[in-house]
Order: C-alpha cells, then structure tokens, then sequence
C-alpha cells in the first residue's frame, strides 16, 4: 500500500465514521513532501481532499490520529542521503533522539534566563 493508498483509506474510514463532521471532507488522500523550511509536521500528517479543492489535515478533530504512524519514512536528505521518519508526528533523521533535544533545550533556556519556568509534565517523556 502507497502513502497516498493509506492517506485516501483514512479519508474515507473519517467520512464514514463522521470523525471530522465540520469539514466537507472527500474520499481521497495524499500526503505531501517534506519541507523543514515550512513546517516537519506536514510529510507525516494525513491530508484529505475537501470540496472546495482543497486539502485538508484534521488534526484539530483527530490529535495524532490524523497521523501516519511512527516509523513510517517520508524523506531522504538529497545532500546527505540520510533517511527521516515519522516520529511523534515529525519528519526527523532516523535516530533522534526527544530527549536529548528536550534536554539541550532546557540548558539552552536555563543559560537565558534563570526565571524561566518549566511544566516538566510536558517535558518528560
């Protein structure tokens, strides 16, 4: 099965189960090309055609359901030819790791400002 095969199976499981009942959604999926310039999340996301020609993620109305799973791949680094993958719903270089980018983050914060507050519940994995 295609990305594009899956991307349309879940349109039309959405539509049959009135998961997104505020959008005119159509029985066709795709997914689209990483671009990091614009946003990771986009190569992982689940995107359905509307009627009004458009495409559509429900990701308000489904969270990570709207999602290809985790380790699914969705780009090659043309310079490097490193493979990304899905993971946590961004196209990320096979082998990152969360925590230590949450962790890098944190010194990075803490280097800032010593008044910064953290919600660990967030950051904890």
């Amino acid at each position: 099965m295609t990305f594009d095969e899956f991307a349309t199976q879940k349109c039309t499981d959405w539509i049959s189960d009135g998961s997104v009942p505020d959008v005119p959604i159509l029985p066709e999926g795709r997914r689209f090309k990483h671009e990091p310039a614009k946003f990771s999340w986009v190569s992982c996301a689940v995107f359905c055609r509307t009627g009004r020609n458009q495409w559509y993620s429900p990701r308000a109305e489904l969270g990570r359901g709207a999602f290809l799973p985790d380790g699914a791949w969705c780009h090659r680094d043309p310079g490097s030819g490193d493979d990304y993958y899905c993971q946590k719903n961004l196209c990320l270089p096979e082998g990152y790791r969360f925590s230590q980018a949450v962790r890098a983050a944190q010194l990075a914060m803490a280097d800032l400002d010593d008044s910064f507050v953290t919600d660990n519940e967030i950051l904890d994995e």
